[in-house]
């Protein structure tokens, strides 16, 4: 392993030139958990929990929940082309879906408050007490969406003691900055606070060549305020508050080569020209045209639309405990929150003008200018005007500064209200239970317009309607205004989620526990559509016309009347010339079980809209039962068998409609599922260590991709099949001596497609790997301590290798085995009021993908890799001040 030597080289060297006297004693300090609800020592848990401490993410400067996937082995991180869809996988299970009406696997958890949209926790980090990645179903304490596990944050409270005050300062390459206040202490006698404070920005990695300018930085800012209030020694009350907000022109992703193509098995994608093909239209992501020179590891972009991410984040949230006096306690925790996520993105990823209609091809769309001639300006007024009574969002939300219109322009927002209230028994002598209620209701509406030219043929196309491509400028000439589509959408997916919950561990000896627990869930969700499609279909599906809005009505009712204009305006955007035509077409107002009489097409383009509210719920109960027993007072034995639930799938994004059978088979069973696991642990005074074997089945896992049937029902581009994961994992800790502290972990397994109806290009996926799902991940950590002088110094030393995944089912689109490293040399003054700190990210300067995406095919194909903040190597200092 190169890795290997690579690393322990410059660590020896730096642990052997320091000049220390180490001592042979060292003994562990305790690691508590909350991972069953309730504060426990991590070895006598009966749960495999990976932790990362406060301390750790602050000497690494981490700062973002991302980071955390390098040190806990079960863990995995996924970005992509937008922050929004940003997600985590435990054991190789996750949720990698574009749309919003699919929940995250891994649930989120802050504070002992869910976040119902994953997004939420990709703010910058800091002041954080620990992290706890609890792997396999949690879903009877954890409830829904906890399937594959729980990544669970908690932050530091208020010191009801004495006053303390930090401010920490970074400077790193690429004009990276970061700073962070944090301060706390005591108000009263019964009444503490604590504020942190952070401001982060970075100019960007990936370099735009259209434009020369830097892409993927980020502008973050925020604040969290805690106010603890214990009146007496029976009652405490936390108040929490907080926002942030996030603007980055995130997330550009550079063309993809392997063995001299791009990306997949896809015959689109392994054009090495950017000559016209009459089949898959220009190969607009090829070497040759992007003007890019295309790798693995490449971070050059050529993008003529700018890459913008806009990201809020807030929330409220009041937890109170009261300790009677038989020692029982009652906690209640409140919570409001609200994130929203707006994006305007290049979805060609290339310089050629594809993405985004200007105002002269509104005109030509809408047809208030005839095809090839100058638009005045009344007539793109008109056409502005027109489009925007049967849009359902604003012009304004659709329009770039630029004037051009729907550059992806997406708008996410989720609202989150959620009570939780629980009563918790002391640790008794023959039992104990933590026993709940739990009531959810979440909002995520997704506004979206998504405008261009189609560069290819199908949906009713014989001929590509491109039938130029500047190569120098990237402008698009198209043969007639078929060529411009048009989508927009306002969906949104309401849920209330009701609970109950419990969970007994029974003492039948003093070594020997059996516990159980189980949850029922009661949720009723709805789902709204308004979708609308320009007088020529939109990018994604092949809808057509299958209702009219009321817009089109009226200008129906105004001609038979015999306004010329309004039978002018009808024509343009429908196709019909007269309004006996119209009306001959097949249009179904939709609502709630309307549904299924939605079974008509146009004979043009998809020039109506789709309007319906329909509503679906569900019910499950899940459970978890299991023993454990204590071979010494040192090490503890495990096995637990438990189930796990996600609620049914909607696929609610405008680019779901192949089929409208994709409407009315809504929603898909939801994701279930059920796994053993049988886990060691050992403490002792200077060493730590567990060993987990786990054997999952998931049936009817969530996840977009180009795979189809399965024994599940699949619902558009939803695939839902069954899936298993199995393997071995384990983390250690060892004291080797009070200077040098060794922390390592691993996971091995396989996560697997379990399901012979699932076939991919017509073949079989049965056994192939699913997305994101490494057979082997480990790291290694060295923390290492010793005086320079009188300044306590440290060096600490990390190491993480990932082997093979894949981002395409059927094994399609490998991701290459890669190992990252990173290096923290620090020294603080004898009393502690200050540390310097050095840091290297990606030590060895590592090539690696951290994501891989298609192109839509629909405008030429191909595959990108995201450019990561460490996808160089590059160093930076922080200098913290304590008082």
């Amino acid at each position: 392993m190169n890795h290997w030597r690579k690393a322990f080289a410059p660590a020896s060297a730096c642990l052997l030139s320091a000049a220390v006297t180490t001592a042979t004693a060292a003994t562990l300090e305790e690691v508590v958990v909350t991972a069953q609800k309730r504060e426990q020592s991590m070895q006598d848990v009966p749960v495999q929990v990976s932790t990362v401490g406060g301390d750790t993410i602050d000497k690494m400067s981490m700062v973002d929940a991302s980071d955390i996937a390098l040190l806990a082995p079960t863990l995995n991180f996924d970005s992509a082309d937008e922050a929004r869809l940003f997600n985590f996988s435990i054991r190789g299970i996750g949720t990698r879906s574009f749309s919003i009406g699919v929940e995250p696997s891994v649930s989120t958890v802050v504070d002992g408050v869910v976040l119902t949209r994953i997004g939420n926790a990709f703010d910058t980090l800091g002041d954080i007490e620990q992290v706890e990645v609890l792997a396999g179903p949690q879903g009877t304490l954890f409830g829904k969406n906890s399937s594959a596990g729980v990544v669970s944050i908690r932050t530091k409270k208020p010191n009801m003691t004495e006053f303390e005050g930090r401010f920490k300062a970074t400077m790193a390459e690429n004009n990276e900055s970061g700073y962070e206040l944090s301060l706390t202490g005591p108000l009263s006698d019964e009444l503490a606070y604590r504020l942190f404070v952070f401001d982060r920005q970075a100019e960007g990695v990936a370099k735009n060549l259209f434009d020369g300018t830097d892409e993927n930085g980020i502008d973050a800012q925020g604040l969290r305020g805690k106010l603890l209030w214990e009146p007496s020694d029976k009652l405490s009350m936390l108040f929490t508050g907080d926002y942030s907000e996030k603007d980055s022109n995130c997330c550009a992703m550079a063309p993809h080569a392997t063995d001299g193509g791009q990306g997949s098995a896809n015959a689109r994608f392994n054009l090495e020209t950017g000559d016209y093909d009459p089949v898959n239209g220009y190969a607009v992501t090829t070497p040759e045209w992007l003007g890019v020179s295309a790798d693995q590891f490449g971070s050059d972009i050529k993008t003529d639309v700018t890459q913008l991410n806009e990201q809020r984040n807030w929330g409220l949230s009041v937890e109170a405990n009261y300790e009677f006096d038989n020692e029982f306690t009652l906690t209640s925790i409140t919570a409001y929150r609200e994130w929203d996520s707006y994006t305007s993105r290049d979805r060609d990823s290339s310089y050629a003008q594809l993405s985004g209609l200007n105002p002269q091809e509104v005109a030509w769309m809408m047809g208030t200018t005839a095809f090839g001639e100058t638009a005045s300006a009344a007539e793109i007024a008109a056409a502005r005007a027109q489009l925007g009574e049967i849009s359902y969002n604003s012009l304004g939300f659709m329009t770039n500064a630029d004037g051009t219109l729907g550059t992806n322009n997406s708008l996410e927002f989720n609202e989150t209200f959620s009570q939780e209230l629980r009563i918790t028994s002391p640790m008794g002598e023959h039992f104990d239970y933590i026993a709940g209620l739990y009531y959810g209701k979440q909002l995520v509406e997704r506004d979206l317009t998504i405008a261009g030219k189609w560069n290819r043929n199908g949906g009713g196309i014989a001929d590509n309607p491109i039938t130029n491509i500047d190569r120098l400028t990237g402008a698009v000439t198209c043969a007639d205004a078929s060529c411009y589509k048009y989508g927009d959408t306002i969906t949104s997916v309401e849920t209330e989620n009701i609970s109950v919950y419990g969970h007994l561990n029974y003492h039948v000896t003093e070594e020997f526990t059996l516990f159980g627990g189980a949850r029922y869930i009661d949720e009723n969700s709805t789902w709204k559509m308004r979708n609308a499609v320009g007088p020529y279909g939109n990018h994604f599906s092949f809808l057509r016309l299958i209702e009219s809005v009321p817009y089109l009505d009226e200008l129906a009712d105004a001609a038979d009347l015999g306004d010329a204009d309004a039978l002018s305006r009808l024509t343009a955007i429908t196709g019909d010339a007269t309004t006996a035509d119209y009306r001959s077409q097949t249009r179904v107002q939709q609502s709630g079980a309307a549904l299924d009489a939605v079974n008509g097409y146009g004979s043009q383009g998809g020039q109506g809209a789709l309007e319906f509210d329909y509503d679906y719920s569900d019910t499950a109960v899940i459970y978890k039962i299991g023993g454990q027993y204590d071979i010494s007072p040192d090490m503890m034995l495990y096995a637990s068998y438990g189930t796990g639930y996600k609620s049914p799938a909607v696929n609610a994004d405008i680019f779901i409609f192949d089929e409208i059978g994709d409407i009315q088979d809504a929603p898909t069973q939801p994701e279930e599922s059920e796994g053993f696991e049988i886990g060691l642990k050992g403490s002792f005074d200077a060493w730590r260590f567990d060993l987990t074997y786990y054997d999952t089945d998931i049936e009817g896992l969530h996840t977009d991709g180009s795979a189809t049937g399965g024994g599940a029902r699949a619902v558009g581009r939803l695939v839902a099949g069954d899936v298993n994961t199995s393997g071995i994992e384990g983390n250690f800790t060892w004291a080797a001596t009070d200077a040098l502290t060794v922390n390592g972990g691993f996971s091995s397994g396989k996560a697997v497609i379990d399901d012979p109806d699932v076939t991919v290009g017509g073949e079989s996926a049965d056994g192939t790997l699913v997305l994101l799902a490494p057979e082997l991940k480990y790291n290694l950590s060295l923390d290492y301590a010793f005086d320079i002088g009188n300044y306590p110094a440290g060096l600490f030393w990390t190491y993480t290798y990932t082997s093979k995944t894949y981002y395409g089912f059927g094994e399609n689109q490998p991701r290459d085995p890669f190992a990252l490293s990173s290096l923290v040399f620090d020294v603080s003054s004898p009393d502690d009021t200050w540390t310097l700190s050095m840091f290297v990210k990606n030590l060895f300067d590592e090539d690696y993908n951290s994501s891989l995406r298609s192109v839509s095919s629909t405008q030429g194909g191909g595959a990108m890799h995201t450019v990561a903040r460490d996808h160089d190597r590059y160093m930076g200092a922080s200098f913290t001040v304590r008082f």
